[in-house]
């Protein structure tokens, strides 16, 4: 029931390596305080774990609470056009009290998206990729913002940075001593991880893209 249905791919945002052997989806919202608290739990976790640990950001903007959620949501896919999506990411979550669309062009000016690509942003043209996001979501059981997945299984808990550390430590673990998962995490990773070509054209990161 609460598998992840659309594994990572090249349609993702990702901050290491798809073939890491802990992959992080999170489905969130840019006006949720709940997202912003667990963006940096898992700012500190990737800190600690380094390339063991990949993080995916899915959109899953709830327009019925959050009126500015969609438009920022899109704002961001049009800055991963130019590859600033991270850049957007935390410029928004940063200031998530301000999410207007005149506070969303300063951003936009601020980490040097062109006009062009803020008029399609505004336009709707990213809102496809916003709503697919949403979809597969919906398909695999979420309900509400943040929502994350550990390995394709979904985590439950609270995304408190020390227990969520805990959590995926214990699963790094059971892992690597091949033992039966205590947690409810485990699912099948397929040979090689959940890994993409340089070629695909995915946007580059800080940390790089391993080479196949």
């Amino acid at each position: 029931m609460y598998d992840l249905l659309t594994l990572p791919g090249p349609q993702d945002h990702h901050q290491g390596y798809l073939s890491a052997p802990l992959v992080l989806v999170k489905y969130g919202d840019y006006q949720c305080p709940h997202c912003c608290k667990s963006d940096l739990a898992f700012k500190a976790a990737r800190r600690i774990l380094g390339e063991r640990l990949c993080i995916v950001f899915r959109q899953f903007p709830r327009r019925e609470i959050h009126p500015c959620a969609e438009r920022s949501a899109e704002l961001a896919e049009a800055a991963a056009s130019q590859g600033l999506f991270w850049a957007m990411h935390g410029m928004l979550f940063e200031n998530q009290e301000l999410l207007d669309d005149d506070s969303l062009r300063r951003y936009a000016q601020r980490i040097g998206l062109d006009r062009m690509t803020v008029a399609e942003a505004f336009s709707g043209h990213y809102r496809t990729k916003v709503r697919q996001d949403v979809e597969d979501a919906l398909r695999s059981g979420v309900e509400e913002a943040p929502c994350f997945f550990i390995n394709g299984r979904r985590y439950a808990g609270d995304p408190d940075a020390d227990e969520l550390l805990q959590v995926l430590q214990e699963v790094l673990v059971e892992i690597k001593t091949g033992t039966a998962w205590k947690s409810s995490f485990k699912r099948e990773i397929p040979p090689g991880g959940w890994s993409i070509p340089v070629s695909s054209g995915i946007e580059q990161h800080s940390t790089g893209m391993r080479p196949f």
